[in-house]
């Protein structure tokens, strides 16, 4: 049977497993032994699979950082520090909206899945009960996202400036188009629905909030401040930042314990690891790597072909892989195309990886809102076609620019 109709197969079997038990863990399981029948992986491979995906370095190390970010959580909240710098930036800005979405943008600057958690606890001390929880869940994700969608320290935005050989300045400015219009369609959608006002007061001294700001998120701030400008590794940053953060609070250690104990999320941390082996055993299938030819014979043009087969691969295998295999397929085929192809095939890929499965992120929120994945993906799939149908639109635009 067709790679094609297989993997659908595969989706399906997730998404109805999903829709009854409203469970992750078991949806990504259903999706792991799927794929293992329909694909007719021998078990001793598919057992070896799962072995390797779980003693994987990038697994561990997802799965650590995971944990030194909640347990940086933990401190936070227990400080309160989260809720007060929410509260002073609703102050200064005397816009709830803004404030929703720009600290989930701000703290995506931060590469790593488990900021999420964070900007979950933030969306809902500013959202209140304006929003439902999916929707809740939505502008977590999406917003936290933003920075992902150009900033060259991801490893997708790096293999795709790096495999087309366009120039880094000219994506990161043509993708801020598209930047604006990611932050518009999430207002659109879903942040207009919030009173401008927020319920604090206005601020009455303007400094003194500042610094509470400051002060409330200055661990995330060290953080993003540590990677971007010191190249320090995620895990190390995270593990600086909480040990500082217990010195200048002085957290009491007879506290630690309970914390380090209420970090270690067994369910969150269990479809982490679920996802990896998942995307690990998808790939192995060569299913990716077949795709190109599934979409060659569509009656289309190729931009539109190759679109689509970023889309769909990025589902499947995450936009780091599809990167990986179909820039160059799609710079061989459309050699001229530049930056305008580029920025085309990185806006599928990246709305592509809002809705996909294998997005470890998305398994993150939708445990921290308690929501099933369906109804994550619901309340995106309105937004991501929006944004794929401009995406187009701005293709045109920049060929006659550029």
């Amino acid at each position: 049977m067709n790679s094609g109709i297989l993997i659908l197969l595969v989706f399906g079997v997730m998404t109805l497993v999903l829709n009854f038990t409203g469970k992750l863990s078991l949806g990504v399981t259903a999706g792991i032994v799927a794929t293992v029948l329909f694909f007719g992986l021998p078990i001793g491979e598919a057992l070896s699979l799962t072995a390797s995906s779980v003693v994987s370095w990038s697994c561990i190390q997802m799965v650590l950082i995971l944990y030194a970010i909640t347990f940086l959580q933990r401190m936070l909240e227990r400080g309160g520090d989260i809720t007060r710098a929410q509260r002073a930036m609703d102050a200064l800005s005397g816009n709830r909206r803004v404030n929703t979405c720009l600290s989930p943008i701000i703290l995506g600057f931060l590469p790593s899945a488990g900021v999420v958690k964070i900007c979950g606890d933030i969306v809902s001390e500013s959202a209140g009960d304006y929003l439902d929880t999916n929707e809740k869940a939505f502008v977590a994700s999406y917003y936290r996202h933003v920075a992902e969608s150009f900033l060259p320290t991801y490893t997708s935005i790096l293999l795709a400036i790096t495999l087309s050989g366009q120039s880094t300045s000219g994506f990161v400015v043509a993708m801020l188009p598209m930047v604006a219009v990611q932050v518009a369609l999430g207002y659109f959608f879903y942040l207009r629905k919030l009173p401008i006002k927020p319920d604090t007061p206005p601020s009455t001294d303007r400094l003194a909030d500042f610094k509470t700001v400051i002060l409330g998120l200055w661990p995330l701030l060290l953080v993003i401040a540590l990677i971007l400008a010191l190249k320090v590794a995620v895990l190390p940053a995270v593990a600086i930042a909480g040990v500082l953060y217990i010195l200048v609070n002085r957290v009491p250690l007879s506290a630690l314990p309970k914390m380090f104990v209420s970090a270690f999320e067994r369910r969150l941390l269990l479809n982490v690891v679920l996802i990896y082996i998942f995307k690990d055993i998808v790939t192995h299938t060569g299913v990716v790597q077949e795709l190109p030819a599934m979409f060659s014979v569509l009656p289309i043009p190729q931009y539109l072909i190759f679109m689509l087969l970023f889309f769909f691969g990025a589902v499947i295998g995450g936009a780091n892989m599809i990167h990986s295999i179909g820039i160059p397929l799609a710079y061989a085929a459309i050699p001229n195309g530049g930056i305008p192809l580029l920025v085309l095939l990185n806006c599928a890929a990246y709305m592509a990886m809002q809705v996909s499965p294998t997005h470890v992120c998305l398994g993150i929120v939708v445990e921290h809102f308690n929501i099933t994945m369906g109804g994550l993906v619901k309340k995106t799939l309105p937004v991501a076609v929006c944004f794929l149908g401009i995406a187009v639109v701005y293709y045109h635009l920049l060929t006659l620019v550029l």
